[in-house]
């Protein structure tokens, strides 16, 4: 939570590259946080490519928390990230999500035109409890419907995150069987899905 002392706080969105010193080190913390929760992630592949996160075929977005103190100063802090992209589906995922390959328009080397993917949401500790992670979820749906043209958004997130779980239901995100490969970690993986 915040420090009580500050006087007025605002938020604001901003869409950066994956690469941008914002990204990188909320990345890093998020990274750190997922490793101290479940360990066995430490083999884990955390690369992604910032190509799918560049518009149109996706975005990284970045909450800064500008706090103006008693004192009249103002201070902008990373309060967290998350990221949305186009992805590829398959034939099995197409079946458990109610589509034929004909509808999600599938080909070898495009992204399914419709079918999005939340990634790497964080909020950093001490500004949870402000709605942050409803803002950024709220901001991603909108940039993938009105940006991506992404109608369907899917998930993955982990038993061991149940914070995480609470959110994503609270804002439209239901609980579907694993796709993709959730497979591997089918003893803690949770999959979500919801209509934008």
């Amino acid at each position: 939570m915040m420090n009580q002392q500050s006087q007025h706080v605002r938020f604001r969105v901003e869409t950066v590259s994956l690469e941008s010193e914002s990204a990188r080190r909320l990345i890093v913390h998020f990274k750190d946080e997922l490793l101290a929760a479940n360990p066995k992630l430490e083999n884990y592949s955390w690369t992604i490519s910032a190509a799918d996160f560049t518009l149109p075929r996706g975005t990284f977005i970045v909450v800064y928390a500008q706090i103006v103190f008693p004192d009249g100063t103002e201070h902008e802090f990373e309060a967290g990230c998350g990221a949305v992209r186009k992805i590829k589906i398959g034939e099995m995922d197409a079946k458990m999500l109610g589509f034929t390959l004909d509808d999600v328009r599938l080909t070898s080397k495009e992204q399914t035109s419709f079918v999005g993917e939340l990634k790497r949401m964080f909020v950093a500790k001490k500004f949870r409890g402000n709605r942050i992670g409803s803002l950024i979820v709220n901001s991603l749906k909108k940039i993938a419907k009105e940006e991506c043209g992404i109608s369907l958004l899917l998930l993955e997130t982990a038993t061991y995150l149940p914070d995480a779980i609470k959110l994503y239901e609270k804002n439209g995100f239901q609980k579907i069987p694993l796709y993709g490969d959730a497979y591997v970690r089918a003893d803690e993986a949770v999959c979500m899905k919801m209509s934008v």
